[in-house]
């Protein structure tokens, strides 16, 4: 964690901890701290016992609150909404979430390509949505490890030949939304492969 964020932090605790009824906090000192911080920069927390879903929106989110979100255990849903100063790396600490269910990155830049971060045994994992220019064979192969992934929205531009080969191989999905440029010999053979699958493809529909 950034050391201004830590010293922020810890500012804040020495100040409410004296104040505080441990029998009355439903989220922890930390958790409650990270939340302040969260919505003071606009994005969104839904849980008051627990924290179920946070949202990052705008470019004041950075590297830094990313780290926070290690200390967040319990969390299901996270969006991630014009997040493009981060790299791919600041999604490793949200990754380690063993709870999460849902994940979404729309107008993530690099950033989503950190799903190549995904533990191999993410087990509640069921529903990622991606909206990118692109997203690398790397995050590909690691969603394709994902078996309990079921629900999978990818709007990335276009999408290569390996890339494709990954998606049709994720047997374990029920629901596959792609937008796109795809060859309709590709489409056909996603298709063919995923044969237990709700298939939705999109073509991408120049502005010029």
């Amino acid at each position: 964690m950034h050391p201004s964020m830590k010293f922020r932090i810890l500012c804040i605790m020495l100040f409410t901890l004296p104040f505080l009824n441990p029998a009355e906090a439903q989220l922890t000192y930390t958790q409650d701290l990270i939340r302040e911080e969260i919505i003071r920069l606009g994005g969104e927390w839904e849980g008051s016992d627990a924290v179920k879903r946070i949202c990052f929106a705008g470019e004041l989110f950075k590297t830094e609150h990313f780290e926070m979100l290690s200390h967040c255990s319990g969390l299901e849903w996270f969006e991630a909404h014009d997040i493009r100063l981060c790299d791919k790396d600041a999604l490793k600490h949200l990754l380690q979430i063993r709870s999460l269910i849902r994940v979404d990155l729309l107008g993530a830049g690099d950033l989503a390509d950190g799903l190549e971060h995904i533990p191999v045994k993410c087990s509640k994992l069921e529903e990622v949505r991606v909206e990118a220019k692109h997203l690398s064979i790397e995050a590909f192969s690691a969603l394709q490890k994902v078996q309990s992934l079921r629900h999978l929205s990818l709007e990335v531009g276009s999408l290569e030949r390996e890339q494709c080969e990954l998606v049709s191989r994720m047997k374990q999905l029920k629901y596959l939304y792609i937008e796109s440029s795809l060859d309709p010999a590709v489409e056909k053979s996603i298709r063919d492969a995923l044969i237990n699958c709700e298939v939705v493809m999109s073509p991408v529909i120049s502005n010029d």
